[in-house]
């Protein structure tokens, strides 16, 4: 369930089952996800220490410092709201693994990149809606990366498309 609602992270860690689909980053989302990581943690805490091996009590502690961020990160930190680098970097992310990595075959990987692309305007139209006073700093830093993915886009993407032409129009 998790690489169903982080479908970016499931792309780098080899679940290409999601590969075309972004995760919902959207307020109701968000929340959506930070109440699934609350719902697991308690879950977990259901495991008695001393009932677990070593190593499955270090991958207790480990899963739970994770669960623990991402309901850190929603609660406290609220980057979809205060740091377009958060949009930068999903998008990034999100592109990146289907061009610069050879998972399976390219037409695959492009079926998914368009899928992906045809997700971006969604995207930035949450990150619209959501940002709000961002510091300095951190638009600057966006402004730099988001001339990095114009870059991907036209450069290495568009190199991408000559060679699937039955989805070459679709992708350009």
């Amino acid at each position: 369930e998790y690489f169903e609602r982080r479908p970016i992270d499931a792309t780098q860690m080899g679940d290409h089952r999601f590969d075309g689909t972004w995760p919902d980053v959207s307020k109701e989302g968000e929340a959506a996800f930070r109440d699934f990581a609350a719902a697991r943690l308690k879950e977990l805490e259901a495991f008695k220490d001393e009932e677990l091996s070593l190593q499955n009590r270090v991958d207790k502690d480990i899963l739970r410092t994770q669960l623990q961020y991402i309901v850190f990160a929603a609660d406290e930190l609220k980057e979809a709201e205060t740091s377009p680098l958060y949009y930068t970097s999903l998008i990034g992310d999100g592109l990146d693994p289907l061009v610069s990595r050879e998972f399976t075959t390219l037409e695959e990987r492009m079926k998914a990149l368009l899928g992906r692309l045809r997700g971006v305007p969604k995207i930035v139209a949450v990150a619209k809606a959501r940002l709000a006073n961002p510091a300095l700093v951190h638009t600057e830093t966006a402004i730099t990366q988001n001339k990095g993915l114009v870059g991907l886009v036209e450069k290495d993407l568009a190199a991408s498309f000559d060679k699937v032409p039955a989805l070459k129009a679709d992708l350009t």
